[in-house]
């Protein structure tokens, strides 16, 4: 039974509320159809795969995130950048978990709109990362240990990994402040290529 308004748009925006409420990796083509009320063939006529519908859930997010991160960055420098962006970031992850999931693999190179998106999002971090003066391999290490910090938090958080009782958010602030000391730091070691 065919839908009549049934286009790639409504497909991509059931598949993104089915992913943020479900999990990313719950997410298959007879799972859609099913909620949307079609054959799963008749899904075909709109989108090419699931590989594309994942794609396209990993473009809104990225730009979701990347808008957001600006957003928070704007007019702010070192510390209170840091801790804006940091916080959209932590907010984001869970408001929409399915989008934040779909946006953690590297993108592929083939995909232009992926790889400029996450250029895009990791040139704000690079950005703030410039306010404390660092720059080249140090800055790419900053933002590495930047993004697995914060992507680390929330995953422990998410799954319930923070048993002990102690205000969370305490503890969030607390990790943020660290990063902040230690971009504030100069680099000790050899700057590696």
């Amino acid at each position: 039974m065919p839908r009549a308004n049934l286009t790639a748009a409504v497909i991509v925006e059931k598949a993104v509320e089915f992913v943020d409420a479900n999990g990313f990796e719950q997410l298959s083509m007879a799972e859609l159809a099913r909620l949307l009320g079609v054959a799963t063939p008749s899904l075909y006529k709109h989108v090419s795969s699931l590989g594309g519908i994942q794609t396209a859930i990993a473009e809104r997010g990225l730009r979701e995130l990347r808008d957001a991160l600006r957003e928070a960055v704007n007019g702010h420098v070192q510390d209170k950048a840091l801790e804006r962006v940091a916080d959209v970031y932590r907010c984001y992850a869970h408001a929409h978990p399915g989008r934040y999931a779909a946006i953690q693999k590297a993108p592929d190179p083939n995909n232009d709109t992926l790889r400029i998106l996450s250029e895009e999002l990791l040139d704000i971090l690079f950005g703030i990362l410039a306010t404390y003066g660092r720059s080249g391999t140090q800055a790419v290490h900053d933002v590495r240990m930047l993004r697995s910090a914060l992507h680390g938090f929330v995953l422990l958080e998410d799954v319930g990994g923070f048993g002990m009782p102690l205000d969370v958010d305490h503890s969030f602030h607390h990790m943020v402040k660290a990063l902040d000391t230690a971009f504030r730091t100069p680099n000790l070691g050899e700057d590696e290529s």
